[in-house]
């Protein structure tokens, strides 16, 4: 969980936003760094370069926990919390499943229309065993892939 803040600039060119002062790009990674003012209060921005190395695999780096960077995509800061650390580089993502239920896609299955909130939980349990059934099946069948 990221938290996002919005740094407006203004732009010469609308395609391209402009870098906020008190930034440069590092010579190694590419990404912008330094310091930068916002509402009276001046916040560090750190690169890739200036992080910590993977708790997971000790190989790749990720962000320092507790630190800030600027995204020139969106020209915005982002805030990286303590508990990003525990997550691991996107190569150790990318390797570890996902226990994570697509709420979203199971919600979206269930009417509420008419139900008790008892019967909606049920229905929900449901689906989530349909859902974690269906996943189960879909990861065998990419171990005999692999095999």
């Amino acid at each position: 969980m990221k938290k996002q803040i919005k740094y407006k600039t203004k732009r010469k060119d609308m395609d391209a936003p402009q870098i906020p002062e008190g930034l440069h790009k590092c010579e190694e990674c590419g990404e912008y760094k330094g310091q930068v003012e916002k509402d009276g209060e001046n916040i560090l921005m750190s690169c890739i370069c200036e992080g910590i190395l993977c708790p997971k695999c000790k190989k790749n780096k990720i962000r320092r926990p507790i630190s800030n960077y600027y995204n020139e995509k969106n020209n915005s800061i982002w805030h990286d919390p303590h508990f990003t650390a525990q997550f691991g580089c996107d190569e150790c993502r990318e390797r570890q499943p996902s226990k994570r239920v697509d709420s979203k896609r199971l919600v979206s299955i269930i009417s509420t229309k008419g139900k008790t909130p008892k019967e909606v939980a049920r229905e929900a349990m449901q689906n989530l065993k349909k859902y974690e059934q269906v996943k189960a099946q879909v990861e065998s069948q990419q171990n005999n892939d692999k095999n």
